[in-house]
């Protein structure tokens, strides 16, 4: 796509002159934006658990609005479950969070397998999509078990977080 801009340049000094002009130009042609990161982008859930993945979204070129995730192409038997980083639940990133916490909840219904799931992102006029893969396996007859309380912690950078292991 070719852009046709015409600069009248003049001399500006208070706003700072020619570089200002060009500034504001280049930063006129490119609209603001988000990306977005799933992490893990594999998990494995036994029948009947939840899985969970940490959704982030960074802000680029003075994107503010508000982000709204969804999920595509769950198996049947799996609901997705959405926690912001303030603890709430909901879909919809305010602009002053910067991710959430995706959990799928399988059933006995939840065939069994390895299945692509997508999370989508909308926020203004952008659009993002990432995959991630969930499998979902029968619970084992051996007699040892791990559990790990919370299943999941929002925890700003530099922070830190406990959790209790049975």
């Amino acid at each position: 796509m070719r852009r046709l801009a015409v600069i009248m340049l003049a001399t500006l000094p208070a706003l700072g002159g020619v570089a200002f002009a060009i500034s504001a130009i280049r930063a006129a042609g490119k609209p603001a934006r988000f990306t977005l990161t799933v992490t893990p982008a594999r998990q494995t859930a036994v029948e009947g658990r939840t899985a969970s993945f940490s959704i982030v979204v960074r802000r680029a070129r003075g994107f503010t609005g508000t982000i709204t995730l969804r999920v595509a192409g769950l198996p049947r038997g799996v609901s997705p479950r959405w926690r912001l980083a303030d603890g709430t639940r909901g879909r919809v990133i305010p602009p002053a969070e910067t991710g959430a916490i995706l959990i799928l909840r399988t059933s006995r219904h939840t065939p069994l397998g390895r299945r692509r799931v997508k999370v989508l992102a909308t926020g203004g006029e952008t659009r993002r999509a990432r995959a991630l893969t969930l499998t979902v396996e029968r619970p084992s007859s051996l007699r040892f078990s791990l559990r790990v309380r919370p299943a999941h912690r929002i925890v700003a950078q530099g922070g830190t977080a406990t959790y209790r292991v049975r």
